[in-house]
């Protein structure tokens, strides 16, 4: 089958369900004028090599072989290159994939925000079980003194002790 790289992503390492570590990379390329992707792993050598220096407009001829349920590409040849048109009219439209997780700083200002959602709710808990009507201003000052428990911060509970309420 003859291909047309479209797109040739970074190598990425992943590990194979018994431990050992291989390199792959995902192409995008067109047959018959449709769109489609493949991932090329580093233990397939025949073709790793030679696809990972694929450039987009890159022409192979492709030879696959059966395997079971899987069709594997056992051999790669590149065969020509068309120019790269970047006009809006022509351009295949393929975006790339990019990773959306978190950065740490995103991370941790989830948790402090998911630490205050629980705070809250429990001192609203707490405020309506014990006082019965309260004021907003009350639940948020009891909510951050647990967040700062929660968090670690250590915070001087010595003036917050109301004698008044003691189990005898």
């Amino acid at each position: 089958m003859q291909i047309k790289v479209t797109s040739v992503s970074p190598s990425v390492q992943k590990e194979s369900t018994t431990g050992k570590a291989y390199a792959a990379f995902e192409l995008g390329y067109t047959l018959d004028g449709t769109a489609k992707k493949q991932f090329v792993m580093s233990f397939e050598k025949a073709v790793y090599g030679i696809l990972r220096e694929a450039q987009v407009g890159d022409i192979f001829n492709i030879t696959t072989k059966q395997n079971g349920k899987y069709t594997n590409w056992v051999s790669a040849e590149k065969v020509g290159s068309e120019p790269v048109d970047a006009s809006p009219a022509k351009a295949g439209r393929t975006t790339a994939s990019k990773a959306s997780y978190e950065t740490t700083e995103e991370r941790a200002a989830r948790q402090v925000m998911i630490v205050r959602q629980s705070s809250l709710g429990h001192a609203v808990n707490l405020l309506g079980a014990n006082e019965g009507a309260f004021t907003a201003a009350d639940a948020i000052v009891v909510a951050k003194i647990f967040e700062k428990y929660v968090m670690g911060v250590n915070i001087d509970t010595s003036d917050m002790v109301d004698d008044s309420h003691e189990v005898q």
